[in-house]
């Protein structure tokens, strides 16, 4: 399943680049 694994990785890095923002929107207490 190269294909598969492929998508999983690039989600992972997706998420991965916008965890700065995630984190603007909903600050750490």
């Amino acid at each position: 399943h190269k294909v598969l694994s492929s998508v999983n990785r690039q989600m992972t890095i997706f998420y991965a680049g916008q965890a700065h923002v995630f984190d603007d929107v909903h600050p750490k207490k």
